[in-house]
């Protein structure tokens, strides 16, 4: 998808998917980082997926109302602030890419994924461990009710998730951050209720099967 646009006609006559494809060729060609090119497609995907057939769904008309389409998905699916705003700024974010390629390719620069990783100076390696550190303290977990080690849980495949549980942990709670946790799965679909995951009742009896 390499041609140049001649004029706002050109890019009326696309769609949406055509948006997906470019993205996915963006972190093909190493112009997008793989994760960002899925984010920013989550990201359009989760606000188009509200739109009916009637309303236009080409790049420009996107990016043009993309502050309220971003606040129509809130309301329809009560999601929070916070994940409204980030989905606006990631679909905006790869519209204004798609057309500045699509009216320029040469002078696309991409956003990172062409860069190497940056080098870090020498340093000792107990300064290393300590300096900037990300990992809370005991101290500051348990002034966060939170408790003083984090546990970990690993899955089949290997992967081994890392959390730390405030007091007073409800399934109202967990509820909540399964939910705020989805977006970041890399198959989750939108226009699948509850973004592809089974309903919790069923996730958490080992006795009904996730298909019936």
């Amino acid at each position: 998808m390499t041609k140049k646009v001649n004029n706002s006609e050109d890019l009326v006559n696309m769609t949406v998917e055509q948006v997906m494809e470019w993205g996915e060729e963006m972190a093909r060609k190493g112009m997008y980082d793989s994760n960002t090119s899925r984010l920013f497609r989550t990201g359009l995907r989760s606000l188009v997926s509200i739109m009916d057939d009637t309303e236009a769904k080409d790049p420009k008309s996107l990016l043009d109302n993309v502050e309220s389409l971003a606040e129509r998905w809130a309301r329809a699916t009560k999601a929070n602030p916070g994940t409204m705003k980030s989905y606006k700024q990631r679909a905006s974010a790869l519209l204004s890419d798609f057309i500045a390629y699509m009216e320029n390719p040469a002078g696309f620069k991409g956003r990172g994924g062409s860069a190497g990783p940056k080098k870090e100076k020498p340093e000792k390696k107990d300064e290393k461990r300590t300096a900037g550190s990300s990992t809370p303290t005991a101290a500051s977990e348990e002034a966060a009710g939170f408790g003083s080690a984090w546990n970990t849980f690993r899955l089949p495949n290997g992967k081994v998730i890392r959390y730390s549980l405030p007091e007073d942990f409800t399934i109202e709670d967990l509820r909540r951050y399964v939910y705020h946790l989805l977006p970041a799965t890399s198959d989750f679909d939108p226009m699948r209720p509850g973004g592809g995951l089974a309903t919790m009742p069923t996730a958490l009896n080992p006795n009904e099967s996730s298909l019936s």
